[in-house]
């Protein structure tokens, strides 16, 4: 059977832990003024549950529970865009557009693992670009996020944050590159309150922390 808990609300909420929907009471599927729980975000998006339109949904953790990646967000129909932080398509061809009302969107709820071992990549780059363009902005809570390098031209103004200079890392992967380069922003730039690892081998050789083209407005403190 499936497991309950009151963690988000006053009722019981059913937390699904990979089972069938044979085990599952209809009625707790359908019944849209109770939220389901997934305990991933692996384990939603693989769920053979068609849910209604319009159910919440939770999940407790991106990878495992509690990692920082948990979020809430309702099914709609059609597949989404399946992005990774915004949009989870279904396996039954719906999606789960996730709530991202905050100001300042965690770099967690859009599948980085700031672990110092995983390449983050490819999820910083989607956060980033996924904030500026919905006058969000991206942060870093405290963790090494190991990138290759990360290049925008936004469209919007450019908001990135971190808990604090040491705490926060972005960590180049190879020996050249660039952790963060903006081209051509006239609306606005903003970096504070992270590090950046060039890990550079030899001086001034091949590899830079943070490149500005064509920019304006742009201001970039606590930083080191």
């Amino acid at each position: 059977a499936a497991e309950y808990n009151a963690i988000y609300q006053a009722k019981v909420v059913p937390v699904d832990v990979g089972l069938t929907p044979s085990t599952l009471l209809a009625v707790l599927i359908n019944d849209l003024s109770q939220a389901y729980t997934f305990k991933t975000v692996a384990l939603m998006q693989a769920s053979t549950i068609t849910f209604p339109v319009g159910k919440k949904i939770f999940w407790q953790g991106y990878y495992a529970e509690s990692d920082g990646g948990g979020n809430w967000g309702l099914v709609k129909a059609g597949a989404g865009i399946n992005d990774g932080g915004s949009e989870f398509t279904l396996a039954d061809g719906q999606h789960v557009s996730a709530n991202l009302k905050e100001s300042k969107i965690s770099a967690k709820k859009f599948g980085a693992k700031g672990d110092g071992v995983a390449n983050d990549t490819s999820f910083l780059s989607t956060l980033i670009e996924y904030c500026y363009s919905n006058s969000l902005g991206a942060h870093l809570s405290a963790g090494t996020y190991n990138t290759t390098s990360l290049s925008f031209t936004p469209t919007g103004k450019v908001s990135v944050t971190g808990d604090g200079r040491g705490l926060s890392v972005i960590s180049l992967l190879s020996t050249t590159g660039t952790a963060l380069q903006f081209s051509n922003s006239i609306l606005g730039i903003e970096l504070s309150g992270f590090s950046i690892n060039c890990n550079f081998t030899t001086h001034g050789i091949g590899n830079h922390g943070i490149v500005l083209s064509n920019c304006s407005n742009a201001r970039i403190f606590d930083m080191l």
